[in-house]
């Protein structure tokens, strides 16, 4: 089990008698990746600025650090039993406005 455990994380259901369990990811996470690359773009200093990114980032203090990282990016994994999968899979295609099964 993803989770070293198992349990469906949404229920709680058994899953080591199922016959089948899902696994659900879930990323949240800033696009770095530029609309448009434009001539100034490639005349910038990107080592420079790197730099001064990584002395920035060695002054911050644990909390700071994960304030920063909280910020960016998330990541979350469940395992899931089949009718917690369906449910969860049900509510994706209807926020996306998707149809069927």
């Amino acid at each position: 089990m993803s989770g070293g455990h198992a349990n469906c994380d949404r229920c709680g259901a058994d899953l080591l008698g199922a016959s089948v369990r899902y696994v659900a990811r879930f990323e949240l996470k800033q696009g770095y990746d530029a609309m448009e690359v434009s001539p100034q773009d490639l005349r910038r200093d990107l080592k420079g600025e790197l730099r001064a990114v990584l002395r920035e980032l060695e002054g911050l203090s644990d909390a700071e650090v994960r304030e920063a990282e909280d910020a960016t990016a998330l990541a979350v994994y469940w395992d899931l039993c089949a009718a917690c999968a369906k449910d969860v899979r049900a509510g994706m295609k209807r926020e996306k406005g998707i149809s069927g099964t």
